[in-house]
This record gives structure tokens, sequence and C-alpha cells, in this order.
């Protein structure tokens, strides 16, 4: 059997007294392992019915050597001397069901409780863990014991403002939900959503466990985002006046729209040479133009509803940086909604002429594809079957390069629109997990954040001591995300390589 006590470093300055804490016994490798933590200690002139608790696991001996009989009657005992002229630790014996066990059979190990007490990741890192996987470890082991035993019930209620601000926020949650299905087809309006679900869960956790790391960190963010967007709307108005401001936004529209009109004109011609197919190219090319006039004429129908729209956009942008990022993401679709109506009509063309030419083509191999996944038979066919198939798939093989054209290009429009709001998504993300506070915490007060802790032995004695050691930076800021905040998922650039050359459809990433 081997035995492992951890003793708090402010017991050496007390006087003699009975040790209380608890005592934790695991097998690892066929080998029974005690783990004895200390807690703290007691006066010797405590009651016999307080040192008949289970919390009391052995005695302190400061400096002489006087020796409690109440060791025999305990089951998990350990008894500690302290060398006055070194001012170290020395573990005199230890008693476990009875039984006398050796000192080299036993480490001592001298802890910081506050470090402990204080380390916020350690506490998570517990509260995620089953009980077998604690103890793989003695630091968890010890963490958990200090945990339970320091487990207070807060007798302070929270703050009021907190109550009616959580009230207040669930209140217009409950409301934006039941417009989710219309909000979700806009940035804004799902960053509206979001955000008082977060604000919900920021003033929860105040309410429940305090401030802590993510609550810190988002709180902070959000001032700092309400500072930075009226900065940034001071900014702009004292370059332009509001009306100056949205003519420049229809002037830029209008130019859009006139470039758009010049590729498509490009494109029924021979765009850079190619020899198109004329009745195809120019089927299209009219088509395209008639969704861009009807998207012009609509946009100056709605311009005095868009004017009002722009005025009520930079008041929701005074809330913070955040909400105008989010304005900005549902900019580049709105403006470009025709040019999203010409893709989906290029893809869907493309798709299908691609998929009529795979088909035709098991003709020429006399197979014929069957409806369960992956299966390919062999068919015979007859020869007006041939005849009719090989005329299908020679007009779709030479009318495909006039239509692959126009897909390219307005494919290239569409990735480029997706990239700019991947970008402002992303750009949002950071906004909201702005690392203030605990890079704050990190350098003010690196006990809150520590992550681990090591071994250091000391010369000349055998005790071991317990040194807390701070993670990274970086890791901390990955650790201390808000909850709530959920990260934008990573582009699989494989699936995204696929739809593009299969022409299916592609959205926002």
């Amino acid at each position: 059997m081997s035995v492992i006590v951890f003793v708090p470093s402010f017991i050496h300055d007390e006087n003699s007294g009975f040790l209380f804490g608890s005592a934790h016994s695991y097998t690892d490798n066929q080998s029974e392992i005690k783990v004895i933590v200390v807690h703290g200690k007691l006066q010797e002139d405590v009651h016999k019915e307080n040192l008949e608790s289970s919390n009391i696991v052995g005695y302190f001996h400061s400096g002489h050597l006087s020796r409690s009989k109440f060791s025999s009657q305990k089951r998990d005992w350990v008894t500690l001397t302290l060398s006055i002229e070194q001012n170290n630790f020395s573990l005199k014996d230890a008693q476990i069901d009875g039984l006398t066990i050796q000192t080299d059979q036993c480490r001592l190990v001298v802890y910081d409780k506050d470090s402990f007490l204080k380390s916020e990741l350690l506490s998570n890192q517990i509260e995620s863990m089953r009980l077998d996987e604690i103890y793989n470890n003695h630091f968890l082991i010890l963490l958990f014991s200090l945990k339970k035993a320091s487990k207070v019930i807060n007798p302070n209620p929270p703050p009021q403002v907190v109550l009616t601000l959580l009230y207040i926020f669930q209140s217009v949650l409950l409301y934006s939900a039941k417009l989710l299905p219309v909000l979700k087809f806009s940035t804004l309006g799902l960053h509206f959503h979001k955000s008082f679900f977060n604000m919900a869960w920021a003033m929860s956790s105040l309410s429940g466990k305090g401030l802590n790391l993510k609550v810190g960190n988002y709180i902070l963010s959000v001032l700092l985002d309400i500072i930075l967007g009226t900065f940034v709307l001071q900014f702009l108005q004292d370059f332009y006046a509001m009306p100056e401001f949205f003519e420049l936004m229809g002037n830029l529209s209008q130019d859009l729209v006139v470039s758009l009109k010049r590729l498509i004109e490009w494109l029924m011609g021979s765009p850079a040479g190619l020899k198109l197919n004329s009745p195809l190219n120019c089927v299209l090319g009219k088509f395209f133009l008639y969704h861009i006039d009807l998207w012009w004429f609509f946009l100056g129908l709605v311009r005095p509803f868009l004017e009002f729209g722009f005025h009520l956009l930079l008041l929701i942008g005074r809330v913070g940086e955040k909400f105008q990022t989010a304005i900005l993401a549902d900019i580049p679709p709105l403006a470009s909604f025709h040019v999203y109506c010409i893709y989906v009509h290029a893809a869907r063309l493309y798709n299908l002429q691609l998929n009529g030419l795979a088909s035709l083509s098991r003709l020429f191999i006399g197979c014929k594809r069957n409806p369960l996944p992956g299966k390919v038979d062999s068919c015979p066919y007859t020869t007006e079957q041939l005849f009719v198939g090989t005329i299908a798939f020679t007009v779709l093989l030479f009318l495909l390069p006039t239509t692959l054209v126009y897909y390219v290009v307005f494919t290239a429009l569409r990735l480029f629109v997706i990239v700019i709001g991947g970008i402002l998504t992303r750009g949002r993300f950071l906004l909201q997990s702005l690392p203030l506070y605990v890079f704050a915490v990190w350098l003010l007060n690196p006990a809150v954040v520590t992550s681990s802790f090591e071994i250091v032995p000391k010369i000349g004695s055998l005790v071991l001591y317990v040194q807390p050691i701070c993670c990274s930076v970086w890791k901390i800021i990955k650790d201390c995300i808000p909850d709530p905040i959920e990260r934008p998922a990573d582009v699989e650039w494989r699936k995204l390589t696929r739809n593009l050359i299969m022409g299916n459809l592609i959205y926002p990433m």
C-alpha cells in the first residue's frame, strides 16, 4: 500500500493540534493507494465528540513530541512533525486500517490551498469529469476534496438590478423566439436574437455563480463593443451627412447594375475569343438582362422605404459594433439579389446538363443506373435508343461550353459575396469573444487561471512541494470563450470544391 498525504502550507505557522480533512482510496495496477488530504487544523482542546468525527485524519506536532492517544482509534491516521531548525515538515508515521505504514511508503506533499481554490480552469475541469477520471490524477483528488469541503451556499442574494435585467432579456427572448422563422433569413435578425440570448445567459450566470472568467469576458467585450460602435458612427457622421451617404450608396448600386449589364452584353458576344452557341447565348443573355432590369425597377419603387430603413439601421448600429457588422453582412446579399437569381439559374442549368451527360454516357458502355445507391447494371439498348441517346448527348455536349461560361462568371460573383459574409461573420465572432477580461486576470491575478501543477522537491528534505503552473494565453482564450457564443464552422474545402464542379448551390460559410 502507498500513502500520499497532502498538507496545506499554512499549518507550520500554528500550534500543535488535530488535523481534519478527507481520505480517498483507489486501486492502480492491483496496488492500493491511499490519498489523505489535510484541509486544516483544530486546537487540542476540542470536544471529544468532535474528535470522533470522520473528518479527523491525524495529529500535528509543532516542535514537541506529545502524542495523542486518539490515534489508535482512527482508521486513517497520520502524524506530522515540524523541525524548527530547518522549518521543514516530516511524516512521523501513518496508520491505515489499524496498521502502521513505513515512512518509505508514504509521500508528504505540501500545497498552497488558495492556489487550488482560486483556479477557475481547474474547477471547470472537475465539474465536467467523472469520479473515476478524477482518481487518475492526485491533484484532481486534492482539488475535488477541497471543493467538496468548501462548497457553501452563498447567503447573499444577487443584486436586484441583475434580476431585473434577467427578466427583461428573458421576456424579449421569448418574443424573438416566436419571430425566429422570419429572423433567420437575416444576419441582423439572427444576431438580434442571439444577443438577447447571450445577455440572458450572462445575467443568469451572475445571479447563480457570480462573476467568473467567461461572464466577465463577455460583459467587458459588450461594453467595448458599444463604445467602438458609437465611435465609428460618430466618425462617419463627421465626414458624411446622412442624405449624402444614402445618395452615395444609391450611386454605387446604380454603377453595380450598369457594370453587370455590360458584363452580360460582353458574354453575349465572343468573350475572350470563345465561340459560343449563338441561340442559347442570346436566350440566356436576354433572360438575365430581364432579371437585372426587373430588380432595378423594384429598387426604384421601394426607395422611400429603403431610406427609412437606412435611418433605422443607423439607430440600431449605435447599440454596438457587432450590430453594425451584422448590418454590413446583410447589405451584399440584398444589393446582389439579382446576381444570386442569375447564379441559381446558371447553376441549375449547368447541373442539369452535367447529370444528363453522365446518364447518357452509359449508353456507350451498355449500362444503366440502378436505383440502389452505387449500383450500375448492364442493359442492352436498341438501335433507336442508341441513335436518340447519341443525338441528345451531342446536343448537351456542344451546349455545355455556353452554359459553363455563364456559370463560371456568376459563380465567381457569388463566391465573392459569400467570402465577404464569411469575413464579417468571423469578425463578429472575434468581437464577441475579445479576451480583454481574461488577459487582465492573467496579468494581475494569475492564480485564477492556473491550469496545472508540478511537484518541486526541496533540497535537503524528503517533503515535496506543489507549484502552480499558469497555462498559455492562447489556451486561456480558447477555454474562456462564453458558452452561448458559437464558433463559426470551418470551411469544408473538399465539399465546396465538389459542389462547384457539380453545379450544386453553395451557401454562406
